[in-house]
Formats: structure tokens, C-alpha cells, sequence
């Protein structure tokens, strides 16, 4: 893939990987991309928000997609091997690194601002986790609908729920946490049309404020890879039964009312055809 068709602002490496010049502060925390590694791997959190992101991308019929911030590439990959021409754009070295090590070819060291990518340049933009790490998520959505084409999609996933905000979030680099209605809203203010919305891990926020509100006061930052069920018996019991009734419900258009993360599919209308 070309990228340099997609933006003016980027220059190849000798490592085949594309880069912009950087100054833009990024809200994650330290060694993150490190530490979230066994998580990827062993999280029943990560596995459930990939068959749900999985049930989504095949009923749109999506062929190609900018996975912006995706880490280290963890979900690109899937992506990939499911038949998707996949683009990581992700801003930390470290994850760029990470994903190139996995095998994906397509990547770009950038922020979505220092990208600088052309109007109407991507047919559908997967943001997975990633928009409650950006201070101003209102000029993030503007961009995210500029650099797409007409008609084309955006998938996302964020967490859900300012009440269960928590130490837990701040150390990680959240701003925030949302609701359907308030992610929808932004949306819809910079002239996304919403196509589906969800929520998702319906069991969670319960052991979520419990675990993080109630007890996170005095959690051990070495535990807090535990936020993602690593090793929890109990709760990946849970995560079982819950995956095939979630899933279920996505791939048949139906909407979960509650959960712990929202899974929202906007498309930016095409204004020549109405």
C-alpha cells in the first residue's frame, strides 16, 4: 500500500514503516504497550470485544480499514486474517515495533493529527478504546469524518459510564468514559448518521464498581492488568456464558442495554446523493 496517496505529511523508513514529525502529547500510560501484551493475549475482555468488532466489520461488508491507535496491532491482525486490508496507525514506537514483529506491513507511527491525511481519504476507520485517551474528542470526531469517504464507516468502541470512573482510568490515560446517547450525540454533531449502537459486557459494571470504586483506592499498580479479568476465574466463567448471548444479539442487529463498554457504528452521509 501507498500510503503517500493518503497524505503529504508522511515519510517511509528504511524499516518500511511510515512516520510523521512528532509533538503531540499522547494520553496512555507508561509501558503500556508492554503491559497490556498478556492481556491481549489471555483476556477474555479482549477476545469478547474482538468477536463483537468481528460481528460488526462482516455486516457491513467492509474491505479495507485505518485502525487508528491500535497498540500493538493485537486487533489489526485479526483484522488482517479475516480478509480485511488493515492499516495500523498508532503513535507509540514501541507498539509500532511490537506490531511489525507480528507480521503486519501497513503501519504508520503518527498521531491522527501529525498524519495529516487528505480528505475523503479512507473507506472505514476502526477506533477500538481509544477515543477516551483524546482531550478534545469533539475536534477528534471532526477529523475522523473528514479523512473519510462518503459513506464510508467508522467502528468504535469505548468505555462506558462516568460513575464507574476510577483510579483504574486515570492511570491508564482516560479523560473520560461515555454513554450511547453522549457518544452518539458527538457523533451526530459532526454529521455522523448512527447506524447501530450498543453496549457490551453487560455483567461487568457491577464487579467493575465494586472492584475499582469500592476497593480501587488501595489497589497495587502491578494489579492493574487485572482490570481486563487476566487470571480470574470467576469472572472469565462469566465472560463464557456471556460471549455467545452478546454476540448473538450484534450479529442479528439487536441492541444490549447495558454494559461496561458502548460499540457504535456511524457513517458519514454522502452529501451529493442526499
Amino acid at each position: 500500500m501507498n500510503i503517500a496517496e493518503y497524505s503529504n505529511a508522511l515519510q517511509l523508513t528504511n524499516d518500511g514503516i511510515w512516520v510523521a514529525q512528532r509533538s503531540e502529547f499522547i494520553s496512555y500510560t507508561m509501558n503500556g504497550h508492554e503491559l497490556i501484551k498478556e492481556s491481549e493475549e489471555k483476556s477474555f475482555w479482549f477476545q469478547h470485544r474482538l468477536s463483537c468488532v468481528l460481528a460488526v466489520i462482516a455486516k457491513l461488508n467492509i474491505q479495507s480499514l485505518l485502525d487508528i491507535g491500535g497498540g500493538n496491532g493485537s486487533l489489526t491482525k485479526q483484522l488482517i486474517n479475516n480478509g480485511i486490508n488493515c492499516t495500523l496507525l498508532e503513535p507509540g514506537e514501541v507498539g509500532i515495533a511490537n506490531a511489525k514483529a507480528a507480521g503486519i506491513e501497513n503501519l504508520i507511527c503518527s498521531s491522527l493529527k501529525e498524519a495529516k491525511f487528505k480528505e475523503n481519504a479512507w473507506e472505514s476507520v476502526g477506533l477500538f478504546d481509544v477515543l477516551e485517551h483524546v482531550k478534545d474528542d469533539d475536534d477528534f470526531a471532526a477529523e475522523l469524518h473528514r479523512i473519510l469517504k462518503p459513506d464510508g464507516f467508522l467502528i468504535l468502541t469505548v468505555p462506558a459510564y462516568q460513575s464507574l470512573f476510577s483510579a483504574f482510568d486515570e492511570e491508564v490515560g482516560h479523560f473520560r468514559r461515555y454513554t450511547l446517547n453522549t457518544l452518539c450525540t458527538k457523533l451526530k454533531s459532526v454529521g455522523f448518521e448512527i447506524r447501530y449502537s450498543s453496549y457490551l459486557f453487560s455483567w461487568l459494571p457491577m464487579p467493575m464498581f465494586v472492584t475499582r470504586k469500592m476497593l480501587g483506592s488501595g489497589a497495587k499498580k502491578a494489579d492493574r492488568k487485572k482490570g481486563h479479568l487476566n487470571g480470574n476465574r470467576a469472572l472469565s466463567e462469566l465472560a463464557q456464558m456471556a460471549f455467545k448471548h452478546e454476540k448473538w444479539m450484534i450479529e442479528k442487529g439487536l441492541s444490549i442495554p447495558f454494559g461496561s463498554s458502548c460499540l457504535v457504528v456511524a457513517q458519514k452521509k454522502d452529501t451529493k446523493n442526499g
